[in-house]
């Protein structure tokens, strides 16, 4: 959950490093509306992890990237990485991932695009945010095969029974997550001649919400 008290502190205490909000506005590389926004508790989304990132470099020894993932609810660091930039959704328009990597140092994913677009027939929430992924092998067929474009809507909450896309030993996979009494995930693949996991600590990105086939890439 977002710690809106202890993040408004944090921004108040790097500000003191600066003689004005306009020279620590134009040090960070975040606008004054922005910062006047959280330290006066007005808004109630977290930064994104980049902005987050600006904040560590003008601190000053202040805080530190984990402290400010752990106010701002990120406990699993996966949240909120893949829009930065020019990728959005708009108008069931939503940009197509080709891989997606882990950077173990930073604890975050980073993305690379295909430049390319699916689109979708599903209801876009706006308190969500989605992205398309390509399935590169059929370990989910029949439901989903290997080229077929999967979107997920981004979340790290475990849905049971639900298809989720997981990060597995830096590995990204699409695994149906069963959960056991014992705390313990079964991760079933749908195709036979893979095998089965179970683990007790995983990691979701996003839970598949649709999948469209290989003619849903557009330029």
């Amino acid at each position: 959950m977002f710690d809106k008290d202890k993040f408004a502190k944090i921004i108040l205490d790097i500000s003191e490093n600066y003689e004005n909000q306009r020279e620590f506005s134009a040090k960070s590389k975040i606008s004054r509306t922005f910062l006047s926004g959280y330290i006066n508790k007005k808004i109630d989304k977290p930064p994104k992890p980049a902005t987050l990132e600006k904040l560590v470099k003008a601190s000053q020894g202040k805080t530190t990237y984990n402290d400010l993932m752990l106010i701002c609810g990120y406990t699993d660091f996966i949240v909120d990485d893949f829009f930065e930039g020019s990728i959005t959704n708009e108008n069931n328009k939503i940009p197509i991932i080709d891989t997606i990597k882990y950077d173990s140092d930073k604890k975050r994913y980073i993305t690379i695009p295909t430049q390319k677009y699916a689109y979708t027939n599903i209801t876009i929430k706006d308190d969500k945010e989605y992205v398309a992924v390509v399935s590169h092998d059929d370990s989910m067929i029949p439901l989903i095969g290997n080229g077929d474009i999967v979107i997920i809507e981004k979340s790290s909450i475990i849905n049971n029974g639900r298809v989720h896309l997981l990060c597995l030993d830096n590995k990204i996979v699409l695994r149906k997550v069963i959960k056991n009494d014992d705390n313990t995930y079964d991760l079933e693949p749908l195709n036979m001649r893979y095998p089965k996991d179970t683990l007790s600590d995983i990691h979701s990105i996003g839970e598949v919400v649709s999948v469209e086939i290989k003619s849903a890439f557009n330029n």
